[in-house]
């Protein structure tokens, strides 16, 4: 104890230095290095053209925020002929060029600034003083943050409209924006190496004190089996969602898809939706257990998820009636929760073993806690002719390697019948103005030839329900495709989020019918492979290019199969590594996974707020970086506060 409160201090002051020092690396790497370099044509054609004469003051890259830097263009074309100029971001699938709007005076543009995170491509023609089109000439390049370049767009004939060309010089380096990332990541693992480390000798130090040694035999006994895995990818998923919600780093990777594809923001949100179907059967197995009725059982589903759909609807909106959103991400998890805990309470169990067509039970009913009612696992020591034919024991087998599944193929049924909506909807529901069974983002999209059209479908059913002013106005795909609202917590989500959730009550029912560690990692790791192939097959092992995208604007079936297949495959990692192995006892993921609500809805009330989250003047990845780990680091506190005083909100 003598040590601690010291190494504990030293530690989290090497953490902020070194963060603080990546700021400075972000901020002033691009000092290093002014020479003028470049790449494309040779240096001496711009020589003889007067090029090297064209000089202004360069602008001051430290006032750029990240993902910015500065461009100018200029041109050895004389007042004889014009330079039109267009582009199209690289995000931007199947774009239409846009015009940039620059003026030349002497034969060059000022300093203008341009986004870093995805390439450009640009569109140049010249045309006569009578209008007439010359040469046309289209390249892409990618430019880097904070970065200062020269775009040369000349003809090697200065009175002719023949032989364009184009050139870029760096007249200032970028810098590189993932050495922020790279401390972060480095920190994280000595914290790693070094966390071990101190609550060793901290539990040394007070392993002789009788108050410790109560606690050491109070932590001794036996206590509730719990699944702890499920409470760290819940956690994980929490942890994740924070982090993204507060900006990530303002690294692109680290939000949402502008469209189609994914990246790591859109992996959370569809996990929790997993992870409550995961729970869903280990809940209500415990209260059939306790003998709850199902009447009380009801209950508990219906006021669960209007609290659900309440908070989510407080969090959203202000105090503007007109323009309240009333969907979102709460309110899909209530929804969710509801049809599915429908679909487990009132969707009758197939036996085959009741005689005729098999007697009809709810779910609650079989899961008596008894363990009699449930398929016998195969033994390996079983002998393989035990029934009175092949046919008898090869029935039995395959019964019970399917005693998750063929009790419930009903409710299995009910659920693709929920998908199929989504299918029939999307594909037939005619669309005015619109291709019908479009989706796409719209806007700018499709070379501008579906304007109004974003989400075809999805949207439709949306404004036909809540109208314009009720749905999201700011979607990820408008700053792209210039697109207007769009909300992608829309209805027709509604459904496939429904399956995703049914998918993990699945894997809660392999839990509760099979005993054996092999048995429900070999199954997770097959829907796993399972799922994922579906996925791959629906969308082409395309991101814009397959049947159905994976797009988690739209929650399409590719997305949900695909994240439905990640989900299975961590929840086996995180199973063995914490329940079976035991490398690892989920701190710190498990304490936000075990209070998920509080957290959320405190993240997103308080995120605006110091110290959960602090701006500077100009904004850069490593202080933006910074401030959201801060801000992460915060809520794993309270976390761990509300775990180690034992205060757990439930709703």
């Amino acid at each position: 104890m003598k040590y601690f409160k010291s190494i504990v201090v030293l530690t989290i002051i090497v953490i902020i230095s070194s963060l603080l020092w990546s700021t400075q690396v972000d901020a002033t790497s691009i000092d290093f290095v002014d020479n003028i370099r470049s790449i494309g044509l040779d240096d001496s054609i711009y020589d003889q053209q007067g090029f090297n004469n064209v000089t202004v003051p360069l602008p001051d890259v430290g006032e750029l925020a990240y993902d910015l830097c500065y461009v100018r263009i200029l041109t050895n074309l004389t007042d004889l002929y014009t330079l039109n100029l267009s582009s199209v971001f690289g995000a931007c699938y199947n774009c239409a060029f846009q015009p940039l709007d620059i003026v030349f005076i002497n034969g060059t543009t000022p300093y203008f600034t341009l986004a870093t995170t995805f390439s450009y491509t640009f569109n140049a023609s010249v045309y006569d003083l009578i209008g007439r089109m010359g040469e046309t000439i289209t390249f892409s390049t990618r430019f880097h943050e904070r970065g200062i370049y020269d775009l040369y767009i000349n003809s090697i004939y200065v009175t002719s409209t023949k032989g364009l060309s184009y050139n870029i010089n760096i007249v200032k380096d970028p810098i590189n924006t993932f050495v922020p990332i790279g401390v972060m990541f480095g920190i994280f693992i000595g914290a790693a190496i070094a966390w071990p480390i101190i609550i060793h000798y901290y539990k040394k130090s007070k392993s002789e004190s009788l108050e410790f040694q109560l606690q050491n035999l109070e932590s001794n006994q036996p206590k509730k089996d719990r699944l702890k895995s499920l409470d760290v990818f819940r956690g994980l998923s929490i942890t994740i969602m924070i982090f993204v919600n507060y900006g990530g780093g303002g690294y692109w990777f680290f939000n949402h898809s502008y469209w189609n594809g994914l990246t790591v923001a859109d992996l959370v949100f569809p996990w929790f939706i997993f992870i409550m179907g995961i729970a869903m059967p280990l809940s209500f197995n415990a209260m059939e257990i306790r003998g709850v009725p199902k009447r009380t059982i009801f209950i508990k589903l219906v006021r669960r998820s209007v609290i659900l759909f309440s908070l989510g609807l407080f969090i959203n909106n202000g105090n503007n009636l007109g323009h309240w959103r009333i969907l979102g991400v709460l309110q899909r998890f209530g929804v969710s929760y509801f049809v599915t805990g429908c679909i487990m309470m009132f969707v009758p169990l197939y036996r085959p073993n009741g005689g005729g067509g098999g007697n009809s039970h709810h779910q609650y009913n079989r899961f008596d806690g008894t363990g009699n009612d449930r398929e016998r696992e195969p033994s390996e020591s079983d002998p393989l002719f035990q029934s009175s034919s092949i046919q008898e024991k090869f029935k039995a087998h395959s019964a019970s390697m399917l005693a998750d599944f063929i009790p419930f193929w009903l409710q299995w049924l009910f659920a693709l019948l929920i998908l199929a909506v989504w299918f029939l909807v999307t594909f037939l529901l005619p669309v005015p103005g619109c291709p019908t069974g479009y989706l796409g983002p719209g806007g700018l999209g499709d070379q501008g030839q579906h304007v109004n059209c974003t989400g075809g479908a999805a949207k439709i059913v949306d404004l036909h329900i809540f109208s314009n002013n009720h749905i999201f106005q700011t979607p990820t795909c408008q700053p792209i495709y210039n697109t207007g609202a769009y909300d992608p917590e829309g209805t027709l989500g509604y459904l496939t989020s429904v399956f995703m959730c049914f998918l993990g009550v699945h894997a809660g029912r392999t839990i509760m019918t099979y005993k054996s560690n092999r048995s429900r990692l070999i199954r997770w790791t097959i829907l796993s492979i399972l799922l994922c192939g579906i996925a791959a097959g629906l969308c082409g092992v395309s991101q814009n290019g397959g049947w159905i995208p994976i797009n988690k604007n739209l929650w399409t079936p590719s997305f949900i199969f695909l994240l439905s297949g990640f989900g299975f495959f961590v929840l086996a990692i995180f199973y063995v590594v914490v329940d079976i192995k035991r490398i690892w006892n989920g701190a710190p993921l498990v304490y936000v996974g075990m209070n998920p609500i509080t957290i959320y809805c405190g993240h997103e009330i308080l995120g605006g707020y110091f110290p959960f989250s602090f701006y500077a003047s100009v904004q850069t990845h490593a202080l933006y970086l910074l401030s959201n780990c801060i801000g992460v680091g915060c809520w794993l506190l309270i976390a761990y506060l509300m775990y180690k005083n034992r205060v757990f909100i439930n709703i």
